[in-house]
């Protein structure tokens, strides 16, 4: 006599559920011949960057609705003034503070004793004539300020050089190591931190309804190679087209969100509305400027390299 043992039914089936983002879209199909004439029809000559990126592999997947980033900056800076530096005699020590933006919370700064600050030719005399190159001034101490921010004291590296037309208040100076004395202790110890940015996602929606006698109408995707589902079919790729161009637009325009937004969930709960930051607000946010006149020609485009490595952004 034998003993018989059914198997439970299996099923992950639940009420009041949705299809989510474990589905694949149209994109996944790609290769396939008659959907790219969907989305050749769809796009013509034009695809966004979300195309480029998905053709390219350039996706990643995030492990919740916020990024955070990380960059290392520039390992070299300007410094900016915070007053003037006034005029002095030859062979003279200048005196000046820095702007309170060069320093962190614990009024550290970028320029240390034992580095030497650029002095632009401009402002300076060479042995009492127009001086025809930067000269350098090398910190040799420095005192707490006002709030704790430094006063520094710079020697001339030449004893014929003067400050004969005060540096003026927010002029950015350059900054290169000094120069010091056999058997000496060297400068400060420098180190370069870490920049984060912080990012939201943005969430998008595309929504289709149907009637249920609307699958006697005439039928959509069986008129491509190999056949469909009918209008379903229709109302799918139609949203994935407005998803993809609601993620192209949020890569240039997104702007984030920063008033309180807030939408009635499911179940009657209020949650915030979040959105990413595109590529246009990066742009007014963090770019250089560069205005075109009628004076801008052509050789004005050599800066724009010495522009992008001031910013860390490419190798000199």
């Amino acid at each position: 006599m034998s003993t018989v043992v059914t198997q439970p039914i299996l099923s992950n089936t639940i009420g009041d559920g949705v299809y989510g983002q474990q589905w694949n879209t149209i994109y996944d199909a790609m290769n396939v011949p008659q959907v790219w004439k969907e989305l050749v029809k769809y796009y013509g000559p034009n695809i966004g960057l979300l195309e480029f990126a998905i053709m390219q592999g350039a996706t990643v997947p995030i492990a919740g609705a916020t990024k955070t980033v990380w960059e290392e900056g520039s390992l070299v800076k300007l410094v900016e003034l915070d007053g003037t530096i006034p005029v002095t005699a030859a062979d003279t020590n200048i005196t000046f503070r820095l702007a309170d933006t060069e320093y962190d919370a614990n009024h550290r700064s970028y320029l240390e004793v034992g580095d030497q600050i650029v002095i632009p030719a401009y402002y300076l005399e060479d042995n009492g004539a127009q001086a025809l190159k930067p000269e350098m001034y090398q910190v040799i101490s420095y005192d707490g300020g006002v709030d704790e921010l430094r006063v520094y004291t710079a020697a001339p590296m030449l004893d014929d050089i003067a400050v004969a037309i005060a540096v003026p208040d927010g002029t950015e100076l350059m900054v290169k190591p000094g120069n010091f004395a056999n058997g000496v202790a060297s400068g400060q110890p420098k180190s370069s931190g870490w920049y984060s940015r912080h990012f939201h996602t943005s969430t998008v929606k595309a929504d289709m309804e149907m009637e249920g006698s609307i699958q006697s109408n005439e039928k959509y995707y069986e008129k491509l190679i190999g056949g469909g589902t009918g209008i379903f079919s229709k109302a799918s790729l139609e949203m994935d087209f407005f998803l993809s161009k609601a993620i192209n637009d949020e890569i240039f325009l997104g702007s984030g969100v920063t008033n309180v937004l807030t939408q009635a969930t499911r179940n009657g709960s209020l949650n915030t509305i979040t959105g990413t930051v595109g590529l246009l607000k990066h742009l007014v946010d963090r770019a250089n400027i560069q205005y075109y006149t009628t004076a801008y020609q052509s050789t004005d485009f050599d800066d724009v390299k010495d522009i992008l490595t001031s910013q860390g952004v490419c190798q000199p």
